[in-house]
């Protein structure tokens, strides 16, 4: 996914809502909720409301956008093994050099003993006035991105594209095979 961070967003709010069964509904929500903050953060610029009124849309923006992230944070935690499984497999010189890890990069970061809301309710305090000068929410999920580190640095984003796509098949593998597990399990056990 070389290009915008919308894209990789894409790619793991996908994998988020097929392994999370509430991941699809929290999202939508904040997507919703973040278009009614944009639109009062611009009526409170163009000062045709208040202050008073982010209130409402505030928790509902920290709610979901919280469990947007933490379960985003989660998926990656999921993600480690099979990505440096898969890394091992393609490139062992490289591997036995060090790590490859997918990195949550976000303008939200979480200080110690805060969780995903925690921090972007501290966020949006810190950024009040930018958010009213711009008329637009500057901080949340919807700017965060993913970056693969490789022994410390940053790599390219043809190589990230193509771990992350590996990534993906390894887990969807894991997948199949707790499922068929799961379903062989289902098929010997007697019938009540």
């Amino acid at each position: 996914m070389i290009g915008s961070p919308s894209l990789r967003r894409a790619a793991i709010d996908a994998l988020a809502a097929a392994r999370f069964p509430t991941y699809a509904d929290d999202l939508g929500t904040y997507g919703r909720t973040l278009q009614q903050r944009n639109s009062l953060l611009r009526a409170i610029r163009e000062e045709t409301a208040t202050r008073d009124q982010l209130r409402f849309w505030d928790d509902t923006f920290l709610d979901t956008g919280g469990r947007v992230v933490a379960a985003r944070h989660e998926l990656l935690d999921q993600l480690a093994q099979p990505l440096a499984d898969a890394h091992r497999e393609i490139a062992p010189e490289e591997a036995a050099n060090g790590g490859l890890t997918l990195r949550y990069v976000t303008n939200a970061p979480m200080l110690p003993g805060e969780t995903p809301r925690d921090a972007l309710a501290r966020r949006l305090v810190e950024t009040a006035e930018k958010e009213i000068w711009n008329g637009s929410t500057v901080i949340g999920p919807h700017r965060d991105d993913l970056a693969f580190d490789l022994a410390g640095r940053v790599e390219n984003a043809h190589l990230r594209d193509k771990y992350l796509k590996l990534a993906e098949e390894w887990a969807a593998q894991a997948d199949g095979a707790r499922d068929a597990a799961q379903a062989r399990s289902a098929a010997a056990s007697p019938p009540r």
